[in-house]
């Protein structure tokens, strides 16, 4: 049976001279799927006047990303031919441009014809978010979510087929059909057509610290869940002739908001730093409560590592407040003025003791990193700044003048939220 060919053609044509470059004609053939590799060729020419005198001309595959150029000097019309392009039945658009001047381009719209004997489609799919988190699929420590199929998949024929999950620590490349091909794939998640998974402590466990733990990438501790048609759902194996993948679904797993009490029963006052949260990746305020005694700096704080104040405090009172960011994550703390200055610590990541110090701060982190430790001054200068290898590390202090200072630690995944430490004689 003869292959059926699809040919495209648009041309530009005008009485007009012009004195800037325009591509005047694009044509396209498009091959049958070939029964034995799966895939297709694009051929056509393309024709120009005023071409640029140096650079190339690129015509390219968009969806694939597969292209042929030519060289300077440019005569037209030229043909060109993209071979190894995989039957999908995909819309993509073939394009040809310039690259000394890309203004000077052309595209033409088409869909790839549907893989040979092959059915494959990976459906439309839904999620909700159980807990506080108000923004789409960004989670609030505590939080989960429910990502399920609306069931309009068509399966590959095989013997167990299904619908899964890929996970990847970056955004999935928008042109690549095959998973092996693409380097942010991190590993197959599931073998079901729906899943729900936790935030628990951000970057510090769950399915994210799980990721970050192997080595995984995570900006801004966002994970990636593509659904796949598996030819075989148990084994999460999947023909790359007849697979499809479905839009990312793009999770962004937040930390917990973190607060760092400075009491000073002296001055009858609680300096509270803020951190984490939606804040922390985002643009966005902390919105301050104050429930008890006192009276409250600023009801809002404008970003991550920012601070508010309650004052007026006598011997004895009371102090509630609540801590609420952009995203409906939240955070409460309360308690009574001591009788001496002192640091109460409810931040997460990692923690400091003794504080206030003379000599040695030791720095405690929930889990092993790689990466630096500084302290820094009230004017922003770093003043002492060690390795960290471990999930512990010692600061020696005993040089540093008294006064009020902050810890910040970087490493290779996540720049940790600072730390206020008073070091004393």
């Amino acid at each position: 049976m003869r292959a059926l060919t699809i040919a495209i053609v648009i041309a530009i044509s005008s009485l007009t001279t012009y004195s800037q470059c325009l591509i005047t004609q694009l044509d396209i053939f498009i091959s049958a799927c070939s029964s034995s590799t799966n895939d297709y060729t694009v051929t056509g020419d393309v024709d120009f006047i005023n071409a640029p005198v140096t650079g190339q001309l690129i015509v390219i595959d968009v969806f694939s990303g597969a292209f042929e150029t030519f060289n300077a000097p440019f005569t037209g019309p030229l043909l060109f031919t993209i071979p190894g392009l995989n039957s999908n039945g995909q819309l993509s658009t073939i394009e040809a441009y310039f690259s000394a001047d890309t203004a000077c381009d052309l595209a033409i719209n088409y869909n790839a014809p549907p893989s040979f004997g092959c059915s494959s489609f990976a459906g439309t799919f839904s999620a909700n978010i159980i807990g506080n988190g108000i923004n789409s699929y960004v989670l609030c420590d505590g939080d989960e979510i429910n990502v399920f199929s609306n069931n309009d998949y068509v399966l590959p024929v095989s013997i167990s087929p299904g619908i899964g999950y890929l996970l990847y620590d970056c955004a999935p490349d928008a042109l690549n059909n095959d998973p092996m091909g693409d380097t942010s794939m991190f590993s197959p998640f599931s073998a079901m057509s729906s899943f729900t998974d936790p935030n628990i402590g951000g970057a510090s466990n769950g399915t994210l610290g799980a990721v970050i733990n192997s080595g995984g990438y995570a900006p801004n501790n966002t994970l990636w869940f593509v659904p796949i048609t598996y030819t075989d759902n148990l084994s999460y194996s999947y023909d790359p002739t007849c697979v499809d993948l479905g839009p990312p679904i793009e999770i962004v797993y937040l930390n917990p908001i973190s607060i760092d009490e400075l009491i000073d029963s002296i001055n009858g006052t609680v300096t509270v730093v803020v951190s984490g949260g939606y804040s922390e990746f985002y643009p966005g305020q902390y919105h301050i409560t104050n429930n008890g005694a006192g009276t409250i700096s600023s009801v809002t704080v404008d970003s991550s590592g920012g601070s508010f104040q309650i004052s007026g405090l006598t011997g004895g009172a009371l102090w509630d407040y609540t801590v609420l960011d952009d995203n409906g994550c939240n955070v409460f703390s309360s308690g009574s003025l001591p009788g001496s200055l002192e640091i109460k610590e409810r931040g997460v990541g990692y923690s400091l003791s003794p504080n206030p110090s003379k000599d040695f701060i030791n720095i405690n982190f929930q889990r092993n990193i790689e990466g630096i430790a500084s302290v820094v001054n009230q004017l922003g200068e770093i003043i002492l700044k060690v390795d960290v290898k471990g999930n512990t590390v010692q600061l020696n202090v005993q040089n540093l003048d008294s006064g009020v200072y902050f810890i910040k630690v970087e490493s290779n995944w996540n720049n940790y939220p600072a730390k206020r430490v008073i070091i004393i004689d």
